[in-house]
């Protein structure tokens, strides 16, 4: 599973509250919040809410690829006919930009945080690589671009890729 939680499950990984195991995990989002996108999800489809899904800050892409699988189990994908819904995923795939509290005082708090992706081995490749390993896109399409199916590769801090593309895709929102 993407929380690699078949062996495993730690309380504080059910609401995400702790960092995961970052030798297995697929994602930094916990079992509940987990829960909540799909039920987001299967509100969206529902109710006819038009739009894709995108994951910022993606890591590992698990949110994206649980999105996926939810997406595809209602038939909600597109198949290269623009008519079904995309799945963006955008990151640096480099860690965060460097913390700047002189000019931003609220970001004192995530000082260092910009440090932490260096032992995650994270990369777009690698990403789409467990979509394939996943079942969530076909095999041999991975790595070879960015954009393959439904699924698409935002790359780069947020300020050079967002917004995005796709003839000014929009986004389904639903407020909590």
């Amino acid at each position: 599973t993407v929380l690699n939680t078949v062996y495993k499950d730690a309380p504080a990984m059910l609401d995400g509250s702790a960092h995961p195991d970052f030798d297995s995990r697929l994602t930094m989002t916990g079992r509940r919040r987990l829960e909540n996108t799909q039920q987001l999800l299967q509100a969206i489809i529902q109710e006819g809410v038009p739009g894709d899904f995108i994951e910022t800050g993606t890591w590992r892409g698990g949110s994206a690829m649980f999105a996926t699988a939810v997406l595809s189990v209602y038939d909600e994908l597109d198949r290269g006919d623009h008519a079904g819904r995309w799945v963006w995923l955008a990151d640096s795939f480099k860690g965060i930009p460097e913390v700047k509290p002189d000019l931003y005082p609220a970001d004192a708090v995530h000082r260092g945080a910009e440090t932490l992706s260096a032992h995650e081995h994270n990369s777009a490749a690698g990403v789409l690589l467990t979509f394939e390993r996943l079942g969530l896109l076909p095999f041999g399409s991975g790595a070879s671009s960015r954009d393959r199916g439904p699924v698409r590769i935002l790359e780069g801090y947020f300020n050079e890729t967002l917004p995005v593309p796709k003839q000014q895709a929009s986004f389904a929102q639903r407020k909590l």
